[in-house]
């Protein structure tokens, strides 16, 4: 039953776009694409040569005045789909079943609704109020009700941390050095949120640059974590990350350049 209100929820998704606005955006997405095979053509990756298709989508509906409730709808119909993003990572994770799953950087909710039928239990965090909201919306058009939401950022201290704000809704980070404005927002760790769990068989990581906070703050958590998948957004700290997850008795396996999955038979 709640597979097939999935599928409801991501035709309504389709449908609330529109056909006015889904062709708006094919035209106005043209140019990202072709200057994506281009460079594909040239044996060059694009997340070098400029910014990424999130970014995109908000500077381009800055540049045409679109109200900020458009360029979110574009981004649930677009970036929630396995098919279109992370598409090696969701065909990975789809695969995984378990009792509890923790989303850590929910955002919109892809992996959130994604998973939401393969685990009997999910624990979503999203600090940033509006991608909350939107987030809160879509489990309910989903019809999906075994999800747990927690507005709070997840670092290494209890308290308030500043969430520093990107240009788009997947872009927000707690880690300074990326964005001038911010807002403060409640903290917590993975070791008090995992206080009361005796097991936890999956946690997905995408916090833009603060999962090494996470993980300092899942020390007293590990031992009753058996998988990770951790985005990793400084690749010059590939080695260590994969260091610190084998001292703690994981397997490793890239999934794709920046997402490394790690997990354990055993508890």
């Amino acid at each position: 039953m709640v597979g097939g209100l999935k599928v409801l929820w991501e035709f309504k998704q389709i449908r609330s776009l529109g056909v006015p606005l889904f062709f708006l955006w094919s035209i106005l997405s043209l140019p990202y694409k072709a200057r994506g095979l281009v460079l594909k053509a040239l044996g060059e990756s694009s997340k070098k040569h400029g910014f990424s298709y999130h970014e995109y989508l908000w500077r381009v509906s800055k540049a045409f005045h679109l109200p900020d409730f458009l360029p979110f709808k574009i981004e649930e119909c677009l970036f929630q789909n396995p098919d279109l993003h992370e598409p090696e990572v969701s065909r990975f994770l789809s695969k995984t079943y378990g009792d509890l799953f923790v989303d850590v950087g929910a955002n919109l909710g892809r992996y959130t609704i994604m998973l939401s039928s393969n685990y009997k239990r999910v624990i979503a965090v999203e600090p940033e109020p509006n991608n909350m909201k939107h987030l809160m919306r879509n489990l309910l058009q989903a019809g999906i009700s075994n999800v747990k939401l927690l507005q709070i950022a997840i670092s290494d201290i209890e308290g308030y941390v500043k969430l520093y704000l990107a240009r788009h809704s997947g872009g927000h980070t707690i880690r300074e050095g990326y964005y001038d404005n911010y807002v403060k927002v409640k903290s917590s760790t993975l070791d008090n949120v995992l206080r009361d769990e005796s097991k936890v068989d999956l946690v997905k990581v995408d916090v833009e640059g603060a999962e090494w906070n996470v993980l300092k703050g899942a020390e007293k958590s590990m031992h009753k974590i058996r998988r990770w998948m951790i985005e990793l957004h400084d690749l010059n700290r590939k080695s260590e990350l994969e260091h610190l997850l084998k001292s703690k008795g994981y397997e490793v396996k890239w999934l794709s350049n920046k997402h490394v999955y790690a997990w354990r038979e055993k508890l």
